[in-house]
């Protein structure tokens, strides 16, 4: 028997989601893990799946950062990124530039650059990204400074 390194995570706690509320906000550290998840419905908690039934996936990344909440003495640095939509792509983008995978110790930089264009009426624009990511081979301190 084993234990599920995804349930390990859930023990350990600690830590919040990243959030991306201004522009040119940034949230870097060392990847931690990454797990591929069902998104949910925000208000309902429920699973979200395609008109066919398929189910919409994330990639859920955790970071050891350096940030910290003044107003919690607990906090831990530990940050959670859900790459979604434009996210994932530019991720992506960022892990084809280093030519490389995402990989346990390597830093990953995330920045909210912008608003995109609403697809319907009412809707709220997509938030629009930018990533970059050093493998733990290339991560030294001046390295993981140069992100973002």
């Amino acid at each position: 028997m084993s234990i599920d390194n995804s349930a390990l995570d859930l023990l350990a706690g600690g830590g919040s989601s990243a959030k991306f509320s201004t522009i040119g906000e940034v949230h870097k550290g060392e990847v931690v893990s990454a797990v591929r998840s069902q998104q949910t419905d925000f208000d309902t908690g429920l699973p979200k799946s395609w008109d066919n039934g398929d189910p919409m996936w994330q990639v859920v990344i955790t970071l050891q950062t350096a940030e910290r909440d003044a107003d919690d003495a607990t906090d831990d640095g530990i940050r959670k990124i859900y790459a979604k939509g434009e996210m994932l792509k530019a991720i992506q983008r960022g892990l084809k530039e280093a030519g490389a995978t995402l990989e346990v110790g390597g830093i990953l930089a995330v920045e909210y650059v912008g608003d995109g264009e609403a697809k319907k009426r009412g809707m709220s624009p997509p938030k629009l990204y930018r990533a970059q990511y050093k493998a733990p081979s290339l991560v030294t301190a001046e390295a993981a400074e140069s992100l973002i």
